[in-house]
Protein backbone atom coordinates (compact mmCIF):
# COMPACT_ATOMS: atom_id res chain seq x y z
CA UNK A 1 0.00 0.00 0.00
CA UNK A 2 1.71 3.38 -1.10
CA UNK A 3 1.40 6.61 1.30
CA UNK A 4 -1.86 8.61 1.88
CA UNK A 5 -3.08 10.30 -0.93
CA UNK A 6 -2.04 13.49 0.51
CA UNK A 7 2.20 13.20 0.54
CA UNK A 8 1.46 12.76 -3.28
CA UNK A 9 -0.33 15.66 -4.13
CA UNK A 10 1.94 18.26 -2.45
CA UNK A 11 5.15 17.45 -4.36
CA UNK A 12 7.07 14.60 -6.03
CA UNK A 13 10.60 14.55 -6.52
CA UNK A 14 11.42 14.33 -9.43
CA UNK A 15 8.83 16.88 -10.83
CA UNK A 16 6.33 14.70 -13.14
CA UNK A 17 5.45 14.96 -17.00
CA UNK A 18 2.52 17.70 -16.27
CA UNK A 19 0.23 15.08 -18.49
CA UNK A 20 1.14 12.35 -15.52
CA UNK A 21 -0.09 14.62 -12.87
CA UNK A 22 -3.12 15.31 -14.39
CA UNK A 23 -4.08 11.90 -15.14
CA UNK A 24 -2.69 9.95 -12.20
CA UNK A 25 -5.31 12.86 -10.29
CA UNK A 26 -8.71 12.19 -11.99
CA UNK A 27 -7.72 8.66 -11.60
CA UNK A 28 -7.43 9.21 -7.92
CA UNK A 29 -10.39 11.52 -7.35
CA UNK A 30 -12.66 9.43 -9.12
CA UNK A 31 -11.16 6.27 -7.28
CA UNK A 32 -12.55 8.32 -4.41
CA UNK A 33 -15.77 9.06 -5.89
CA UNK A 34 -16.44 5.46 -6.41
CA UNK A 35 -15.56 4.65 -3.00
CA UNK A 36 -17.32 6.83 -1.87
CA UNK A 37 -20.70 6.29 -3.54
CA UNK A 38 -20.47 2.75 -2.73
CA UNK A 39 -20.02 3.59 1.35
CA UNK A 40 -23.42 5.66 0.90
CA UNK A 41 -25.03 2.77 -1.19
CA UNK A 42 -24.47 0.31 1.54
CA UNK A 43 -25.96 2.88 4.21
CA UNK A 44 -22.98 4.63 5.59
CA UNK A 45 -22.12 7.95 5.80
CA UNK A 46 -18.04 8.41 6.05
CA UNK A 47 -17.39 11.34 7.94
CA UNK A 48 -14.25 11.92 7.38
CA UNK A 49 -13.62 12.16 3.62
CA UNK A 50 -9.84 13.67 3.64
CA UNK A 51 -6.93 13.42 1.57
CA UNK A 52 -4.92 11.46 4.34
CA UNK A 53 -7.29 8.90 4.42
CA UNK A 54 -7.09 8.55 0.54
CA UNK A 55 -5.16 5.34 0.00
CA UNK A 56 -3.23 3.90 -2.96
CA UNK A 57 -2.05 0.82 -4.76
CA UNK A 58 0.35 0.85 -7.70
CA UNK A 59 -0.68 0.02 -11.05
CA UNK A 60 0.92 0.07 -14.89
CA UNK A 61 4.02 2.66 -15.19
CA UNK A 62 3.52 6.21 -17.42
CA UNK A 63 6.56 8.30 -18.09
CA UNK A 64 8.51 5.88 -16.01
CA UNK A 65 6.55 6.13 -13.25
CA UNK A 66 3.43 3.91 -11.21
CA UNK A 67 -0.22 4.98 -11.70
CA UNK A 68 -2.71 3.93 -9.42
CA UNK A 69 -4.27 0.97 -9.57
CA UNK A 70 -6.98 0.57 -6.73
CA UNK A 71 -8.11 3.62 -4.77
CA UNK A 72 -9.38 2.97 -0.86
CA UNK A 73 -11.42 5.03 1.29
CA UNK A 74 -10.04 4.50 4.61
CA UNK A 75 -10.29 5.09 8.85
CA UNK A 76 -14.49 4.80 9.38
CA UNK A 77 -13.32 5.32 13.08
CA UNK A 78 -16.14 8.54 12.84
CA UNK A 79 -18.57 7.04 10.42
CA UNK A 80 -22.29 6.04 11.09
CA UNK A 81 -25.54 4.26 9.54
CA UNK A 82 -27.74 6.52 7.37
CA UNK A 83 -31.43 5.58 7.37
CA UNK A 84 -33.76 5.50 4.25
CA UNK A 85 -32.82 9.60 3.82
CA UNK A 86 -29.63 9.19 4.12
CA UNK A 87 -29.50 10.97 7.23
CA UNK A 88 -27.82 9.88 10.53
CA UNK A 89 -27.97 11.43 14.10
CA UNK A 90 -24.40 13.43 15.75
CA UNK A 91 -24.07 13.76 19.32
CA UNK A 92 -20.29 14.30 18.98
CA UNK A 93 -17.66 16.23 17.03
CA UNK A 94 -16.13 14.66 14.14
CA UNK A 95 -14.35 14.94 11.01
CA UNK A 96 -11.18 17.24 10.72
CA UNK A 97 -10.84 20.45 10.48
CA UNK A 98 -11.26 22.32 7.02
CA UNK A 99 -12.97 19.28 5.60
CA UNK A 100 -16.21 19.79 7.57
CA UNK A 101 -19.35 20.38 6.04
CA UNK A 102 -21.20 23.67 7.01
CA UNK A 103 -24.33 21.93 8.76
CA UNK A 104 -22.35 19.14 10.19
CA UNK A 105 -19.95 22.17 12.08
CA UNK A 106 -23.17 23.91 13.21
CA UNK A 107 -23.80 20.90 15.06
CA UNK A 108 -21.12 21.79 17.44
CA UNK A 109 -21.99 24.72 17.90
CA UNK A 110 -25.64 23.55 19.61
CA UNK A 111 -24.66 22.39 23.56
CA UNK A 112 -25.82 18.79 24.06
CA UNK A 113 -28.69 16.73 22.60
CA UNK A 114 -28.85 15.14 19.59
CA UNK A 115 -28.58 16.63 15.58
CA UNK A 116 -29.41 15.57 12.64
CA UNK A 117 -27.25 15.39 9.57
CA UNK A 118 -27.17 13.88 6.10
CA UNK A 119 -24.51 12.18 4.26
CA UNK A 120 -24.19 15.02 2.04
CA UNK A 121 -21.67 16.29 4.28
CA UNK A 122 -19.11 13.53 2.82
CA UNK A 123 -19.59 15.03 -0.97
CA UNK A 124 -18.52 18.34 0.94
CA UNK A 125 -15.54 16.75 1.87
CA UNK A 126 -14.63 15.42 -1.14
CA UNK A 127 -15.12 18.90 -2.90
CA UNK A 128 -12.83 20.23 -0.69
CA UNK A 129 -10.03 17.19 -1.18
CA UNK A 130 -10.85 17.65 -4.84
CA UNK A 131 -10.14 22.14 -5.09
CA UNK A 132 -6.98 20.86 -2.33
CA UNK A 133 -5.71 18.96 -5.43
CA UNK A 134 -6.16 21.27 -8.31
CA UNK A 135 -4.77 23.94 -5.99
CA UNK A 136 -2.28 22.65 -3.35
CA UNK A 137 -3.59 23.98 -0.83
CA UNK A 138 -4.41 22.19 2.60
CA UNK A 139 -7.91 23.30 3.68
CA UNK A 140 -6.68 23.62 7.54
CA UNK A 141 -4.29 26.80 6.33
CA UNK A 142 -7.43 28.70 6.48
CA UNK A 143 -8.13 30.28 9.66
CA UNK A 144 -12.08 29.31 9.58
CA UNK A 145 -12.51 25.36 10.71
CA UNK A 146 -15.03 25.18 8.01
CA UNK A 147 -13.85 25.88 3.97
CA UNK A 148 -15.20 29.17 2.76
CA UNK A 149 -15.13 29.45 -1.24
CA UNK A 150 -15.11 33.30 -1.32
CA UNK A 151 -14.25 34.84 -5.07
CA UNK A 152 -11.00 34.82 -4.46
CA UNK A 153 -10.70 30.41 -3.99
CA UNK A 154 -12.70 29.93 -6.57
CA UNK A 155 -10.41 32.25 -8.86
CA UNK A 156 -7.64 30.51 -7.66
CA UNK A 157 -9.56 26.96 -8.15
CA UNK A 158 -10.59 27.93 -11.88
CA UNK A 159 -6.65 28.75 -12.56
CA UNK A 160 -5.71 25.72 -11.01
CA UNK A 161 -7.76 23.82 -12.66
CA UNK A 162 -6.92 25.16 -16.06
CA UNK A 163 -3.03 25.24 -15.41
CA UNK A 164 -3.29 20.81 -14.80
CA UNK A 165 -6.51 20.88 -17.92
CA UNK A 166 -4.04 22.82 -20.31
CA UNK A 167 -1.16 20.05 -20.93
CA UNK A 168 -3.92 18.21 -22.31
CA UNK A 169 -5.04 18.40 -25.95
CA UNK A 170 -8.39 19.17 -28.28
CA UNK A 171 -11.12 20.25 -26.00
CA UNK A 172 -9.17 20.91 -22.45
CA UNK A 173 -11.12 24.17 -21.89
CA UNK A 174 -14.63 22.41 -21.57
CA UNK A 175 -12.67 19.36 -19.32
CA UNK A 176 -11.14 22.21 -17.25
CA UNK A 177 -15.07 23.36 -16.90
CA UNK A 178 -16.72 20.13 -16.05
CA UNK A 179 -13.62 19.45 -13.24
CA UNK A 180 -14.36 23.23 -11.67
CA UNK A 181 -18.29 22.94 -12.08
CA UNK A 182 -17.89 19.64 -10.07
CA UNK A 183 -15.97 21.20 -7.47
CA UNK A 184 -19.07 24.10 -7.31
CA UNK A 185 -21.95 21.24 -7.08
CA UNK A 186 -19.85 19.33 -4.45
CA UNK A 187 -18.83 22.58 -2.31
CA UNK A 188 -23.23 24.13 -2.36
CA UNK A 189 -23.90 25.33 1.40
CA UNK A 190 -27.15 24.03 1.09
CA UNK A 191 -27.18 19.89 1.43
CA UNK A 192 -30.42 19.51 -0.29
CA UNK A 193 -28.92 21.07 -3.77
CA UNK A 194 -25.32 19.11 -3.40
CA UNK A 195 -24.87 16.44 -5.92
CA UNK A 196 -24.15 12.98 -4.80
CA UNK A 197 -20.99 10.99 -5.07
CA UNK A 198 -22.47 9.05 -8.23
CA UNK A 199 -23.12 12.53 -10.10
CA UNK A 200 -19.04 13.02 -8.86
CA UNK A 201 -18.24 9.46 -10.47
CA UNK A 202 -20.19 10.09 -13.81
CA UNK A 203 -18.76 13.65 -14.47
CA UNK A 204 -14.78 11.81 -13.28
CA UNK A 205 -15.72 8.73 -15.86
CA UNK A 206 -16.37 11.50 -18.81
CA UNK A 207 -13.14 12.99 -17.77
CA UNK A 208 -10.49 10.33 -17.25
CA UNK A 209 -11.66 9.26 -20.80
CA UNK A 210 -10.63 12.01 -22.16
CA UNK A 211 -7.79 12.14 -19.90
CA UNK A 212 -6.69 9.13 -20.87
CA UNK A 213 -6.95 9.84 -24.63
CA UNK A 214 -4.35 12.63 -24.57
CA UNK A 215 -2.13 10.43 -22.50
CA UNK A 216 -2.13 8.29 -25.63
CA UNK A 217 -1.91 10.63 -27.94
CA UNK A 218 0.92 12.25 -26.29
CA UNK A 219 2.73 8.38 -26.31
CA UNK A 220 4.61 8.81 -22.39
Amino acid sequence: MNPPLHRNVRGAEPPAHPLYCLYTGVLVLRGLARGLAAIHAAGVAHLDIKLGNVLLTLGPKLDGRPTPRDVCVADFGHSRVVDGDGRFAVTHRCGTRGYIAPELFRTFSWPGGTHIAGAACDVWSMGVAMAEVFTGIPPCSFESPVLRMDEGLWGLLERGVEEWCRVGGEGWQATATLLTDLVQRCLVVDPEHRCSAQDAVATLEVVVAVVGQWVGDAAL
